[in-house]
């Protein structure tokens, strides 16, 4: 029963740590001029509240029978910046490019934080290919930068 409350509570931060992500790209969405910002940033804000209602969801129910969490593709919104490229100055894509590497950062250390729990073995690898896709997008847009 500790186990399972500790796992929820680290399930919790994680969907914390998202709520937070998406609040912040909510005012970053008012905050700028270019529709393609807005639009980035609007999918930035959808995909990181969707995964934390599920997060959440899941930390709810954890000691009943665990639903599968629905995986939301963080590491795809990196084809959106990579698609604003063309359309914007070097000056507004570097402080977008840095924004986005900064919050990504503290989602990749979220992450890290939570493969040191002790999960179901169907929750740890949700959390692991998560994980996973979100450091090989990365991984991928940097090295075509």
């Amino acid at each position: 029963m500790a186990k399972d409350n500790e796992r929820a509570q680290k399930l919790r931060r994680l969907a914390e740590y998202h709520k937070s992500a998406a609040d912040r790209y909510g005012a970053a969405v008012k905050n700028v001029e270019l529709e393609d910002y807005s639009d980035l940033f609007r999918e930035y804000q959808k995909k990181h509240s969707d995964f934390a209602d599920e997060l959440e969801a899941h930390a709810t129910t954890f000691e009943g029978s665990q639903e599968e969490i629905e995986e939301v593709e963080l590491g795809m919104l990196y084809d959106d910046l990579e698609r604003l490229e063309d359309n914007v100055s070097e000056t507004d894509l570097d402080a977008l490019i840095a924004e986005t590497k900064r919050v990504e950062d503290e989602l990749l250390e979220q992450y890290e934080d939570a493969m040191n729990a002790e999960w179901s073995p169907d929750l740890n690898a949700q959390i692991s290919d998560q994980f996973a896709s979100l450091q090989r997008s990365r991984s991928e847009w940097q090295q075509r930068r």
